[in-house]
C-alpha cells in the first residue's frame, strides 16, 4: 500500500493489534492519519508509539477522542465510562499513555500538522513539556491544534505560545 496517502480510523477499538500495525507499516507513503473515537489498551498504545515514527511520509496527524485504557473493554460505552473515571485520578495511566504517544509523535520527522482533541487527548500541564519538546524537534512543523477542553493553566498556555514558527490553535 505504498500509494495510500490518507488513512482514517473511526469509532470502535483495535481488536487485532498485529493487523492494525501491519496496515500502518504497509502504508509507507501515508501522509495523513486520522484516528477518531478509537479505544486503545496499553498494548495498543505501545504499538502506536512504535509505528508512528516509522511512517516516513507522515505530514498530518489527527488524534481525537482516542481513549487510552489499561485493559480491553467489552463495549465502546464501557470504555468511555472508564476513561472518564480515570481522568479524575492524576497522575494516571492515560497521562502516561499520552506522554508516550506524544514522544513518538516527536520522532515523526516530516510532520507539519498535529491535532489533539477530545476526552483522552486533553493536554494539561502534565504533558506540556513533552508536547513542546516534540514540536520543537520537528523541523517542518507548522500547525498545532488543541481543542476539546484542554486542561492547561496560564503557565501551560504560556509555554505553548513560546513555540516559534508554530501556529497554535486552541
Amino acid at each position: 500500500m505504498p500509494s495510500l496517502k490518507f488513512l482514517s480510523f473511526k469509532y470502535g477499538w483495535i481488536g487485532d493489534k498485529e493487523g492494525f500495525g501491519r496496515i500502518l507499516l504497509a502504508a509507507s507513503g501515508l501522509e495523513m492519519l486520522n484516528i477518531d473515537h478509537v479505544t486503545y489498551n496499553g498494548q495498543d498504545v505501545e504499538l502506536l508509539s512504535d509505528v508512528l515514527p516509522t511512517l516516513p511520509s507522515l505530514k498530518a496527524l489527527s488524534l481525537s477522542f482516542v481513549l487510552f485504557l489499561h485493559k480491553p473493554m467489552n463495549s465502546y460505552q464501557e470504555a468511555c465510562k472508564l476513561a472518564q473515571e480515570q481522568q479524575t485520578k492524576p497522575p494516571n495511566r492515560q497521562t502516561f499513555a499520552r506522554q508516550k504517544v506524544i514522544r513518538a509523535i516527536g520522532q515523526c520527522s516530516r510532520l507539519e500538522f498535529l491535532s489533539l482533541s477530545g476526552m483522552s487527548m486533553f493536554i494539561g500541564d502534565d504533558t506540556v513539556k513533552d508536547l513542546c519538546d516534540a514540536v520543537t524537534s520537528l523541523r517542518n512543523f507548522r500547525h498545532l491544534r488543541l481543542s476539546g477542553g484542554n486542561r492547561l493553566t496560564a503557565l501551560g498556555l504560556s509555554q505553548l505560545s513560546e513555540l516559534k514558527s508554530v501556529f497554535l490553535e486552541t
